[in-house]
């Protein structure tokens, strides 16, 4: 068995062998960075992951929303 493989948890295994192209709930820059870095230095496409978080009203939102920020049109209030 590949030495790899008990190095790795099994998610960074199966992003490295190409069986995770979207993982959901992922939370922490360090960790999206690190699941990202092994789909583009070890996967065999080298393709970028694409991740998403779904987030039930009330629960660890930050207000405004950056989607309502980005709809208003205003970079200086955005910045803000």
């Amino acid at each position: 068995m590949n030495r790899l493989f008990f190095l790795m948890s099994p998610l960074k295994q199966r992003v490295a062998n190409g069986e995770v192209v979207s993982p959901f709930s992922l939370k922490g820059a360090k960790q999206i960075h690190q699941k990202q870095q092994i789909a583009v230095e070890k996967s065999r496409l080298h393709i970028l992951l694409l991740f998403g978080l779904n987030m039930i009203q009330g629960y660890e939102t930050t207000f405004p929303i950056p989607l309502a920020l980005s709809t208003s049109g205003n970079m200086e209030l955005v910045e803000r």
